[in-house]
């Protein structure tokens, strides 16, 4: 059994609030900035306060505990990565499909793999990347991006004996995705 995981960061590795059409993450610098404009009717500050208030897991925790730091990333999320990447064993590949892959969020990409490696207990590095590819931000663009890899890494296993499992950690712009088209087939 093989295993393929394709890992989004932004949504995924750390939340991000949606708010009329707009993302903003949720880290410690949004956080504090919010808490200094508490009751001043600010409406992105008031749901920065309502989601680190907001009962997380159920079990007496708040999405505080997701805060990201200031490289971007929650270290409880990149440390459920790693617990994902163990359990796939030796026989798998761990693929960057965020919009980090690009080359001008390499610095980036080197904290998440120093980050995971650390959760890890030895050195990581992602085995691989989605091509590069204008997305426009949307949902089915990123959709597309996947879909292609996926079926590019089938082609070059064929005739392989192996199983292959696939698991997808993806947030899709922070898009519902019933309801939309991709390629013509609905969701």
């Amino acid at each position: 059994m093989e295993t393929l995981i394709l890992v989004d960061v932004d949504g995924v590795l750390n939340v991000g609030i949606r708010d009329q059409g707009s993302a903003l993450a949720f880290s410690q610098n949004n956080l504090r900035q919010a808490m200094k404009l508490e009751g001043q009717n600010n409406a992105m500050a008031d749901r920065i306060l309502s989601v680190a208030g907001r009962e997380a897991e159920g079990k007496n925790t708040t999405y505080e505990k997701f805060l990201a730091e200031p490289n971007d990333l929650s270290q409880v999320l990149v440390g459920r990565l790693a617990q994902l990447i163990c359990q796939a064993g030796s026989s798998s590949s761990i693929v960057l499909s965020s919009s980090w892959r690009k080359p001008t969020h390499a610095k980036k990409v080197q904290t998440l793999e120093t980050c995971i490696g650390k959760h890890l207990g030895r050195p990581f590095r992602f085995d691989d990347r989605t091509a590069l590819r204008e997305e426009g931000g949307g949902a089915m663009d990123r959709l597309e991006v996947l879909g292609d890899y996926i079926q590019a890494v089938c082609r070059k296993r064929r005739g392989s004996d192996l199983n292959l499992r696939i698991l997808v950690l993806e947030d899709f712009c922070i898009t519902p995705l019933n309801g939309l088209k991709c390629q013509g087939v609905s969701i």
